[in-house]
């Protein structure tokens, strides 16, 4: 059986006792094999929708998603790209391989179109005033929280009409480390003319030194509740703590520590929330520290 622990535990009460049996399918008809789902005619249908046990006599045992192992289910729907766990009987799998594509070349197709229609969507999402009851001005997500936005619906989506929203692991990774390279070099262009100056003159060493407090005690209050109340394991409250500052090259730093997912994972669960805060909280404040200004007059 696979599945949760608990959920294990629970079978266990209802079934019987736990064997120490060596799992095998030697000496009978039945194999086992991973298959890539790629037909676009597959995605978004549901294991019952399939019924490749009815059908095939095939059984899916497992989905692996981006590297995330998760439990087969009847109402579980496939997407793009996943790795399908399937037991059956040789002719039958390679029957369902064919229905459901494992065609690995198309693993490391970019599909530009669905990824510039996704951009341009952004664009149009952050250019949408959102008026908020008690303001002067309309807020907006610009071309920032807009992108953002667009793609969290998108990959929630999966896939629609002739676009299917899915990224090769190698043009994903050379994208973000391009992306966090020209973050820093622009970063560095706009305060590199006068950052010296800035810091060997005025108040620049001052400021510098309130900016690594704001910064680390907030880290170090946070990291150890987390770690002690909470029980967060290291990657994954590097990746947290990386999102809540919104620091690309803090998650580089931490996913270079280690070969899981652990880190992404967390960044990517406070990174969108932290986001749309950066944008519209500074509009906010802006707004109604100026209305009330106006007030006083």
């Amino acid at each position: 059986m696979v599945g949760p622990a608990e959920k294990l535990a629970a079978m266990k009460l209802i079934m019987g006792r736990e064997i120490d049996t060596p799992l095998t399918t030697k000496g009978t008809k039945l194999t086992w094999a991973r298959i890539v789902v790629t037909k676009d005619k597959i995605l978004g249908k549901s294991l019952r929708e399939l019924a490749l046990v009815e059908a095939r006599g095939v059984t899916v045992s497992r989905i692996n998603r981006a590297g995330v192992e998760l439990p087969a289910q009847a109402s579980s729907s496939l997407a793009f790209g996943d790795i399908v766990t399937v037991v059956g009987s040789k002719p039958d799998i390679d029957a369902v391989a064919l229905e459901l594509g494992n065609e690995h070349a198309r693993l490391q197709e970019v599909q530009f179109p669905a990824l510039f229609f996704g951009i341009a969507l952004g664009v149009i999402l952050g250019s949408i005033p959102l008026a908020v009851p008690g303001l002067s001005a309309p807020l907006k997500l610009g071309l920032a929280g807009g992108p953002l936005m667009a793609a969290i619906v998108l990959g929630r989506l999966g896939h629609w009409g002739p676009f299917t929203w899915y990224m090769p692991p190698a043009a994903n990774h050379a994208l973000r480390e391009f992306g966090i390279v020209l973050f820093l070099a622009v970063v560095g262009i706009v305060a590199g003319d006068r950052f010296f100056d800035t810091l060997l003159h005025g108040d620049g060493i001052v400021w510098m030194g309130y900016g690594i407090l704001i910064t680390l005690l907030p880290l170090l209050i946070v990291g150890v509740i987390a770690r002690v109340f909470g029980r967060f394991n290291y990657l994954s409250l590097c990746g947290v703590l990386a999102g809540s500052m919104t620091d690309p090259p803090a998650l580089a730093f931490a996913v270079s520590m280690s070969k899981t997912g652990a880190a992404s994972v967390a960044y990517v669960s406070v990174y969108p929330l932290v986001m749309f805060l950066r944008i519209l909280a500074p509009q906010i404040l802006i707004l109604i520290l100026a209305g009330a200004g106006a007030g006083t007059f």
